[in-house]
């Protein structure tokens, strides 16, 4: 009997199953519910949305003097901005009374904050979207090998001896090559005698050691003392380390040669390094210095990251540099019957105070020059070196999108080309810089432009390139930065 009633109960229709009491009531109340009358509205909540302004208190004005309403009235309406203007004044001496003025400017101030070199081609103006090369600055050269990494900075040290500076270069990969140096960088004036010192370094330790301990004695020769008064901040210095991680640090050398070989460990050599690039960036700020480290740059091995690049000694140095240049190999060697040109590609890949991500083609010469005869009346030749920056100007300015193109010519300058990618043989017509509208090589117009302050003074404005101050050699450094 209970097996069929339950058969029955689930069988039974939803209509039929029985309710409770309650249940009914309910349903028996909304079906008697009468409909609301036409004249009768719902209320309506209204939420204002309109954003509110409040402020954080200040003087009870009803408890002033007279006086006292008189001078809070002056922090309202006109008056206002000065006040606030006088206020920071006062809070900017403060702090330089306590921590020095080397480290503080005013909004004023900052217009002067980076001055710098000049550079011998709007083409590297137009790659660091400045027209000096900054000082008080750290940069890396990087890219694999054979992109004439170590060319490109004894180039940019030459700018500084021809500037009247000086230059430390830490060669720190035991394949120095001193005909390339002295070529490239060359010797300054002709009174110069010394105008760079090259260091020999055995291990990350020596050159870190070096490098501290010469912008130490740099910074005391300046200064000088009561006695023997220095030159001051008065001519710029290059500090280049070739290259960050050329060498092991000498714990890992004492190893490999007591074990007699080399043992997979953790690198020592980036924990120094990224410890030394935390301290070593601050003692250039403020100084007439330049940080160059010459790096490698290596191919990321894992698949996730296939086409990204990496340099070796640790990730810091990509916090503390101000520029990231990256060279790569554009075409091997080219010889006329004049010289042989080498070409590179050059990349602002980090760009701290302009636009990065820009490019420009360099191209070096090699060429034998003649220096005397010898005992037997033969001509003897040594081999010589320069990077081609006139080239590397027209090369720049008759690749330009068309918007750049059109404002360089609004502004009195027209360029024409034969042959651009011949690289040897490339010829150039600029009337505005020679002259006349003969054919002349890509070197020679472009040095002419470059001699021409006018033309250049028009092509940064068309370019849209950072205006710097330049350093004005002799004159003291922190006073031309605003320091003092």
């Amino acid at each position: 009997m209970k097996k069929r009633d339950k058969v029955q109960r689930q069988s039974r229709p939803r209509s039929e199953t029985p309710q409770s009491p309650q249940s009914q009531q309910s349903q028996r109340a909304i079906r008697e519910r009468k409909p609301a009358p036409d004249d009768v509205t719902v209320k309506e909540t209204i939420i204002d949305t309109t954003r509110k302004v409040v402020t954080y208190g200040g003087v009870d004005r009803g408890k002033l003097t007279k006086k006292q309403k008189a001078d809070a009235e002056a922090w309202s309406g006109t008056t206002r901005e000065r006040k606030l203007d006088a206020m920071m004044q006062a809070i900017k001496d403060e702090s330089i009374r306590e921590f020095g003025g080397d480290s503080i400017k005013a909004y004023s101030e900052l217009e002067g904050m980076h001055i710098g070199l000049a550079m011998p081609s709007i083409a590297f103006e137009h790659l660091l979207d400045n027209d000096v090369w900054p000082l008080s600055t750290v940069a890396v050269i990087c890219g694999p090998h054979s992109t004439l990494k170590s060319s490109l900075a004894f180039g940019v040290q030459r700018w500084f001896v021809r500037a009247g500076g000086r230059a430390v270069h830490l060669e720190n990969e035991s394949k120095f090559s001193n005909e390339l140096y002295t070529s490239l960088v060359g010797g300054g004036s002709r009174k110069s005698k010394l105008p760079t010192v090259v260091h020999s370094c055995s291990s990350v330790d020596d050159w870190q050691a070096r490098m501290t301990t010469s912008i130490a004695s740099f910074k005391e020769l300046m200064l000088g003392t009561k006695d023997e008064p220095g030159p001051g901040l008065t001519f710029p210095v290059c500090f280049c380390l070739d290259s960050l991680a050329g060498k092991s640090s000498e714990e890992r050398a004492e190893s490999v040669m007591k074990e007699g070989k080399a043992k997979r460990t953790y690198s020592s050599e980036a924990l120094l390094i990224s410890g030394y690039l935390k301290v070593i960036p601050r003692e250039v700020v403020g100084w007439p210095f330049s940080l160059i480290f010459v790096n490698h740059l290596n191919d990321v091995m894992d698949p996730a990251f296939k086409g990204e690049k990496r340099m070796p000694g640790g990730g810091r140095i990509a916090y503390q540099e101000t520029f990231e240049l990256r060279t790569s190999k554009r075409h091997g060697p080219r010889r006329n019957a004049s010289f042989t040109c080498y070409g590179i590609r050059l990349e602002c890949h980090k760009n701290a105070i302009g636009e990065c991500g820009r490019k420009i083609d360099l191209r070096m010469l090699q060429w034998d020059q003649p220096i005397g005869k010898n005992a037997k009346g033969e001509t003897v030749f040594r081999k010589s070196f320069r990077w081609d920056w006139g080239w590397a100007t027209i090369d720049f300015l008759s690749k330009l999108p068309a918007d750049l193109k059109k404002r360089c010519r609004d502004v009195g300058f027209d360029l024409a080309v034969k042959m651009p990618t011949a690289d040897v043989e490339c010829q150039a017509r600029c009337e505005i810089a020679t002259g006349d509208k003969n054919w002349y090589s890509f070197t020679e117009v472009g040095d002419r432009i470059q001699a021409n302050d006018t033309l250049m003074e028009s092509l940064r404005c068309a370019l849209a390139i950072q205006r710097r101050p330049v350093m004005e050699v002799g004159e003291d450094y922190a006073e031309q930065t605003g320091q003092d």
